[in-house]
């Protein structure tokens, strides 16, 4: 199993500036009001990823946090 790549959240947020909606940011949390209580600018939750991922494109990066 691949690990997940840490990166910096100054990188992370130069990459959702320069990608023009083709990146996802995604509370990586299952309870609801946790990724409430947590979440960033313009994030999704995770049940929201999941009702969406039919409808995204291939293309798309997701980039998932945690705190």
């Amino acid at each position: 199993m691949t690990q997940p790549l840490r990166v910096d959240p100054a990188w992370v947020r130069a990459r959702l500036q320069a990608a023009d909606g083709r990146i996802l940011l995604v509370c990586a949390y299952e309870l609801h009001a946790k990724c409430e209580r947590l979440r960033l600018e313009n994030a999704i939750s995770l049940t929201e990823l999941r009702a969406r991922e039919d409808a995204l494109p291939n293309d798309t990066e997701l980039i998932f946090y945690c705190q």
